[in-house]
């Protein structure tokens, strides 16, 4: 017994010899045991190597052991379809947290960088965009802000990630690195209800300043208080202007500046049409059958020329059809503070959703908005302004 003990203390003072860059700042070791306590880690601190990069398949198999997503049975030709990482990546990849190339292919085997973590967990737990964007000097290499400026602001980066001023995104993220991040969000963020329409299939976020308080209320009347919570039935038609109903003081909307002709004018509702086009994107990206949508008369700043949606409400609708075959659940969540609407599609965990692409180009004076579906040009539409 005693042979065993000295025999383990020499193991565990090998392990703190082999990682003095943690040793130096970090107890790692405290970030990792509640996580092999848990069972969401494998094995014991001895073998679990904190200066090891992160895999896919690592990475999936932590976060589904946190957050079970709805079953999504995929074959995938590069990993062992009933082993547990198989198994964990096709449900978070179903459900929009993790990225696969294809249907037959998930590289589990690749490293995951420290931007790809951040954004991860943070469609695992379905946040919402919040504060401010971190001054770090590589910041221009962050590709998807709201995930990194919402975990800067709520301090669930480490410090010791941010050295010199900077957070190298794209360097491939150790074990401990994620184990010590996960355990900061399981400590403060509510695990998110996935109970029947648990997998996401379409989001679009646009950006609003903050300082216009009449307009912004009207988004966040239109949006969060009759848009959120809408479910399609399949064959059913979604339209905005019966959904939200008339715009009026009574029912909440406020003055706000609205394109009309070829000018600005105030009128009740002004800025719901932000809350529209950012519907109507989010349902493109859905693969929902679009039936009627307008362009204003001049451009709009908060999304890309030819994929904004105008309405006025007797006149001109956004309409679209569920046509997936399951039932579709439209979220919103609008944020005041940080001036954000996102709108989220969500529907059954098993249904199979298509490669979808939505963009827009210009040419010969016309602004085109566009969807392919498999590599398939599914839909377009034009404006000129």
């Amino acid at each position: 017994m005693r042979t065993i003990r000295i025999l383990s203390l020499l193991l565990a003072a090998a392990l703190l010899l082999s990682v003095p860059a943690f040793a130096a700042y970090y107890n790692w070791m405290d970030e990792v045991r509640p996580l092999i306590d848990a069972g969401i880690i494998d094995g014991d601190v001895l073998s679990f190597g904190p200066d090891d990069k992160l895999t896919l398949a690592d990475a999936a198999v932590m976060m589904d052991r946190v957050v079970r997503y709805p079953e999504s049975v995929v074959a995938y030709e590069d990993i062992d379809r009933n082993s547990e990482a198989a198994g964990a990546i096709a449900r978070l990849a179903a459900g929009g947290v993790v990225y696969v190339p294809s249907g037959i292919s998930c590289q589990p085997d690749r490293f995951i960088s420290r931007q790809e973590a951040v954004v991860m967990l943070y469609k695992l737990y379905r946040m919402s965009p919040s504060g401010k964007a971190p001054g770090w000097t590589d910041y221009g290499y962050i590709t998807n802000t709201d995930a990194v400026n919402t975990f800067y602001s709520k301090g669930y980066i480490p410090e010791y990630m941010q050295t010199g001023n900077c957070f190298a995104p794209n360097m491939a993220i150790t074990k401990s690195q994620f184990a010590a991040i996960l355990r900061t969000v399981m400590d403060n963020t509510k695990i998110p209800d996935l109970s029947e329409f648990g997998q996401l299939i379409g989001i679009c976020t646009t950006s609003f300043p903050v300082e216009d308080t009449d307009r912004n209320t009207n988004i966040e009347v239109a949006a969060d208080g009759f848009v959120n919570g809408t479910v399609l039935a399949p064959g059913e038609t979604f339209s905005f202007n019966e959904v939200v109903g008339r715009r009026t003081w009574n029912r909440g909307f406020r003055e706000g500046y609205i394109i009309m002709g070829g000018g600005m004018q105030k009128g009740i509702g002004g800025g719901i049409c932000q809350a529209s086009t950012t519907i109507f994107v989010a349902a493109l990206n859905a693969g929902m059958t679009i039936t009627e949508r307008h362009q204003h008369t001049l451009s709009v700043d908060y999304i890309d020329k030819g994929l904004d949606s105008a309405i006025l409400y007797g006149r001109q609708d956004l309409k679209f059809r569920n046509d997936l075959g399951v039932a579709v659940k439209i979220t919103s969540d609008v944020n005041l503070e940080a001036g954000t609407v996102t709108i989220y599609f969500w529907t059954d965990g098993t249904y199979q959703k298509p490669k979808t692409y939505v963009g827009s180009y210009y040419k010969d004076g016309i602004y085109y908005g566009y969807r392919y579906i498999n590599g398939k040009l599914d839909w377009y539409t034009t404006s000129r302004f």
